[in-house]
């Protein structure tokens, strides 16, 4: 499961970001807790609908397995790994 305090970020589109001024989600990729890369998706008409930094090979989510677990679930995206948070959505936090 993602943890709760897992750092998503939401950017609601504000004109006054200069960095993106379009609505979207940004999450990170982690590794030994270091950020690695990123995706975003953005939530309007215009494209592209995604922009991903990725190094080769890095699988999302994997250090984030707890030692005691026993299977592990593979999907297809980032945003499907999100959807196996648990009984509440990850956080989600503001970037401004």
């Amino acid at each position: 499961a993602i943890p709760l305090d897992y750092p998503v970020g939401m950017n609601a589109g504000e004109p006054t970001q200069k960095w993106s001024p379009r609505p979207g989600i940004i999450v990170p990729f982690t590794f030994d807790n270091r950020v690695v890369g990123h995706t975003t998706r953005f939530f309007d008409d215009k494209t592209p609908k995604y922009i991903h930094d990725i190094q080769p090979g890095y699988v999302f989510g994997t250090d984030l397995q707890k030692p005691d677990w026993q299977y592990a679930i593979v999907v297809e995206g980032v945003f499907d790994a999100l959807s196996f948070c648990g009984e509440r959505p990850p956080l989600i936090l503001p970037l401004s």
